[in-house]
């Protein structure tokens, strides 16, 4: 009988522990400090009418490295019935893409803070359930200053034992097909490169004036068609080719692996789908 009760004495604290584990929250609230920078923005946990302020360490702080934060989402990503707060931050410069963190409670005003490698670079985050738990699927790409390359990748990270841990990891080897090309790494060497092609479909060759762009390691090109005279394509890719298909009368452009830019004749230049 003791050992009964014993076992649910346990079963109840654990489910309490489990009850007011739910019952907090994150937020990021913006602070305008007396000395230092303009503003800051403190990621809080909120927790039984407290408010727990979570950095990244005792001697560094947020707002020298990753100044901006949100709250992604809030989900149980190791089955404990507690959820973590998915955290996305970003510099205050656009040198680089989001870091993402996670934030476990480990109990009442203790919250641990954690993150991967994959979980920086310009990871975009998707969620799949494993077995009543959530995964993280992060898609990633090769960008940054200087960076020529454009390798794709998709990794799945598992919460196991308050750690990230990659279960799976895949190489996109995969490029939407083109009539033509450019690449970074390409004009890495010779620096410039005409594309001729007939974009308006009018019977007359267009240009397609490409360059290498030092600063972010792309592909830049200024377009000049017969029909409509100068248009504009603002972007940077590491891999830029015409495809088959066409908008408003121009031919559809490919930007890296499978991003498609669309001409719009309203606004007289491309635009990328998301």
């Amino acid at each position: 009988m003791r050992l009964i009760a014993a076992i649910l004495s346990i079963l109840i604290i654990s489910g309490s522990a489990m009850a007011e584990g739910n019952s907090f929250t994150f937020e990021i609230q913006e602070v305008k400090p007396e000395e230092g920078p303009p503003f800051i923005y403190e990621l809080h946990a909120i927790e039984n009418n407290k408010r727990y302020i979570i950095e990244l360490n005792d001697k560094k702080q947020w707002y020298l490295d990753q100044y901006y934060k949100a709250v992604e989402d809030e989900v149980d990503l190791d089955g404990d019935g507690i959820n973590e707060g998915l955290i996305r931050t970003n510099t205050s410069g656009n040198c680089c893409g989001p870091d993402y963190y996670i934030v476990k409670r480990i109990e009442e005003g203790f919250y641990s803070l954690l993150t991967h490698e994959e979980l920086s670079g310009f990871p975009e985050i998707k969620q799949v359930n494993r077995n009543n738990k959530i995964n993280l699927l992060v898609y990633n790409v090769s960008e940054g200053a200087g960076n020529i390359s454009y390798e794709h990748t998709l990794t799945e990270l598992e919460l196991i034992n308050d750690k990230l841990v990659v279960v799976s990891k895949f190489y996109n080897n995969a490029n939407l097909a083109a009539i033509m090309e450019v690449t970074a790494k390409e004009l890495h060497e010779t620096k410039t490169k005409q594309l001729i092609y007939d974009l308006d479909k009018d019977g007359i060759d267009d240009v397609m004036d490409c360059k290498y762009w030092d600063r972010w390691g792309a592909v830049q090109c200024d377009i000049t068609t017969s029909a409509k005279g100068e248009v504009t394509f603002g972007l940077g890719c590491d891999r830029l080719g015409i495809l088959e298909t066409s908008t408003d009368g121009l031919s559809d452009i490919i930007c890296n692996r499978r991003s498609i830019v669309k001409y719009s004749a309203d606004e007289n230049r491309y635009i990328l789908l998301e």
